[in-house]
């Protein structure tokens, strides 16, 4: 990196606080956590590696555990908007589970380029695709790392936080022989949206609109606000789609690889950004593709109380043989946050706050759901026959 001699003081504050941080992420929830698991810094032997693939970073988190020639568990670990993965990592203590249950986590970060809000494009129909945009990116990526480090191709997680929620079940509906299970916290359903404002009204759905408004009234009024330069042609979001185009589109990005991809979900009943409805929009299109491959999914629902204070309610949905294929944790009260998140933990410019430290811990039940489950073998393609990039 080129630095200028008459700044030099600043990129060396940079360099240093971006050491103190790699070191210190995400390995608890706070002092008492770090203190308790790691003595106040990074465990013996235990890492992170800086990478960067294809124009795109990552850190990559190695527990001490890990053992060489010995294959581990990875989980894909993605940030939501304006969030960066160091942020993430400490806001989440996804680390303090890795470094105990011995498995590696990836972080990729979203760049400005690729979206100026540092979201990851789950709404735009070039990054829903297999071999397309940014899922392709991280299907190279889970090979990037297999080929530095021995990872079990049969337990390969992703989960993510709002947009990175979305973002993960994007991943499962277009690599389903690549990710064993997944997990979202505030996410939307698959191809739910084509296009930033069909995104924006599904997120929020019927938030703030009176009764007797239709879904399209809000950006017509937007479109006569603006001034005709800088609105040069009319561009309306899309009706919002149903249940059963919802589960249509799924089955088509599975194509040849159709399966259902066991699925943990997380949502605030007060959560301002992304509606409620929309965790329930995502059950439902993950039971349409189950009822044609294993039959009508059978729930059963329960509550609990978060040490946090929080109560919630958790739905399973299983499959006829037991096997828990859908779990819901909706969280009392919660707004747009990662519950059991550490309490000082990122916020959005508008003050919204991304953790939740009295909810249930997300992390360590996200990690309890998809540790039971691995790829099947007829699921996953074969090496030989997957395209061999340069790191």
């Amino acid at each position: 990196m080129n630095e200028r001699p008459s700044s030099f003081a600043v990129p060396l504050w940079q360099r240093a606080a971006r050491r103190l941080r790699r070191t210190y992420i995400g390995l608890g929830r706070g002092a008492a956590d770090l203190g308790a698991r790691a003595g106040g810094q990074l465990a013996h032997g235990a890492r992170f590696e800086s990478r960067r693939l294809a124009g795109r970073d990552y850190t990559l988190f190695v527990p001490s555990g890990a053992v060489t020639g010995v294959r581990m568990p990875l989980l894909v670990m993605l940030h939501g908007c304006a969030q960066d993965p160091d942020g993430f990592a400490a806001d989440t203590g996804m680390n303090v589970i890795a470094e105990a249950e011995t498995f590696l986590v990836a972080y990729p970060a979203q760049n400005a380029e690729a979206n100026r809000h540092r979201c990851w494009n789950w709404f735009l129909p070039e990054h829903q695709a297999r071999g397309a945009g940014e899922p392709a990116w991280m299907a190279r990526l889970v090979e990037a790392i297999g080929r530095v480090h021995k990872v079990d191709e049969r337990r390969v997680y992703v989960a993510g936080l709002s947009a990175g929620g979305a973002m993960a079940l994007v991943l499962a509906a277009t690599y389903p022989d690549r990710f064993a299970a997944a997990a979202a916290v505030a996410g939307m359903p698959y191809a739910a949206a084509r296009d930033g404002l069909s995104a924006v009204h599904l997120m929020r759905r019927d938030r703030e609109t009176p009764p007797g408004v239709t879904w399209l009234d809000p950006w017509r009024q937007l479109a006569r606000s603006l001034p005709q330069a800088r609105w040069p042609s009319p561009v309306w979001p899309q009706p919002p789609p149903t249940d059963a185009e919802l589960s249509a589109r799924l089955a088509e990005a599975m194509a040849g690889h159709r399966r259902v991809v066991p699925l943990v979900l997380f949502q605030g009943t007060d959560d301002a950004v992304v509606n409620p409805v929309n965790a329930e929009a995502i059950v439902r299109q993950w039971q349409g593709l189950a009822a044609g491959e294993a039959g009508a999914l059978r729930i059963v629902q329960d509550r609990g109380l978060a040490p946090g204070g929080r109560a919630y309610t958790r739905a399973v949905h299983g499959d006829a043989t037991g096997r828990e294929v859908i779990g819901v944790y909706t969280v009392d009260g919660m707004g747009h946050a990662w519950p059991g998140g550490r309490a000082f933990g990122s916020t959005l410019r508008d003050g919204t706050k991304l953790t939740d430290p009295q909810g249930p811990d997300a992390s360590r039940l996200i990690w309890d759901f998809v540790s039971r489950h691995r790829l099947p073998d007829a699921a996953r393609e074969p090496a030989a026959e997957r395209p061999r990039r340069a790191v």
